[in-house]
């Protein structure tokens, strides 16, 4: 199995062109799914309110081994379960024709609504990097973590009253939606599902039919494992100016200028999430953090009397001895500048004279 966040961005793209290619598909079968078993196929219009009585036929639907879904059905990032033996395979499956209905009642509200890759930002990425998900046109994305409706029906089947609700699901979108965006100010139209029952499809394409994640594995199988890392660099740094004795706290520090220390630290790397120069005043805020632009290492402030008085950089990645002191250098220039002290902080103060 993979996930999301591992993927190179080119694997992200490929993966997101088999979600676009297998849309049609995947939404032929959901209607033909509750064609077959009683659902409620003609209120399918890919109206908001739509959503409450979907997830509640797909409750009972799973509840049933998700009748009429192949035992051969490949889901498309989790391919390699054995076909007949896992009903998992099937539930997977299954979800994921759940998730192209989504688009389709965004794209009812947000017609440029359509599947991208999730790019996060560098310090605040999460599994959901690179997933394939729902970009509307203001450029928010609705994402639906792997694993999540297969996880959340499953909870629903087993007796969880909240989960089985349609409001619940209906929820469960407007919490990854903008606020606002779902709303219902259209009268009923027809079933947006239905059509699909006499569309012509044709036979899918290879890139709709089979997901990458098959080609990934045999290449991956192929690839001879990456050497060992490097030992990590580095070791966690206290700047201060002051006594030679470690004082009860920071009041007893000598207040840095915060503006050369920003200047100093945008020198090292220390950048804000949209890849800026920190804020002078930044550095004044009790807490303050920021992470290293090539996650070398975590700056965090201390502060007293709206006066900066040191701070510390904790190792995250550490990166090689050369890029470590290339972080290192502007902060020493700056220290001797201000007559500060920059070192480990285990060793800052010399436990042996203030024991004397």
């Amino acid at each position: 199995m993979y996930f999301f966040s591992d993927l190179s961005f080119e694997r992200a793209v490929q993966f997101r062109d088999h979600v676009v290619a297998r849309e049609p598909y995947r939404l032929r079968d959901l209607a033909e799914w509750m064609r077959d078993s009683g659902g409620p196929l003609r209120t399918m219009d890919a109206s908001v309110r739509s959503l409450a009585p979907l997830w509640e036929w797909f409750v009972g639907f799973v509840a049933a081994d998700c009748p009429g879904v192949p035992d051969d059905a490949v889901p498309s990032l989790w391919p390699f379960r054995k076909p007949g033996t896992d009903v998992g395979r099937r539930r997977a499956f299954a979800c994921e024709s759940i998730e192209h209905y989504v688009r389709l009642v965004l794209t009812q509200l947000d017609p440029e609504a359509r599947w991208e890759v999730y790019v996060q930002p560098k310090r605040a990425r999460d599994l959901d990097h690179h997933l394939t998900a729902i970009r509307l046109s203001g450029g928010d994305f609705v994402p639906f973590s792997h694993g999540l409706l297969p996880t959340v029906v499953m909870k629903a089947v087993e007796g969880d009253y909240e989960h089985s609700m349609g409001d619940w699901f209906q929820a469960l979108v407007a919490m990854r939606c903008p606020q606002g965006l779902l709303r219902d100010a259209y009268a009923r139209q027809p079933s947006a599902l239905l059509r699909y029952l006499d569309l012509d499809l044709g036979e899918p394409s290879e890139i709709a039919a089979v997901t990458p994640v098959i080609s990934w594995a045999a290449a991956d199988a192929k690839t001879p494992p990456p050497p060992p890392l490097a030992p990590r660099s580095g070791e966690d740094m206290y700047f201060a100016a002051g006594p030679d004795e470690e004082p009860e706290d920071d009041s007893h520090l000598t207040p840095l200028p915060h503006e050369r220390v920003a200047a100093a630290l945008t020198r090292a790397g220390f950048l804000t999430d949209d890849d800026q120069p920190i804020p002078p005043q930044d550095l004044l805020r009790a807490g303050f953090e920021v992470l290293h632009r090539d996650g070398l290492a975590n700056l965090a402030t201390y502060t007293h009397d709206a006066t900066l008085r040191a701070f510390t950089l904790e190792v995250v990645d550490g990166g090689t001895p050369e890029q470590w002191e290339q972080m290192l250098a502007p902060l020493r220039a700056l220290a001797n500048e201000l007559g500060a002290r920059l070192a480990p902080d285990d060793e800052f103060y010399d436990e042996d004279d203030e024991d004397d």
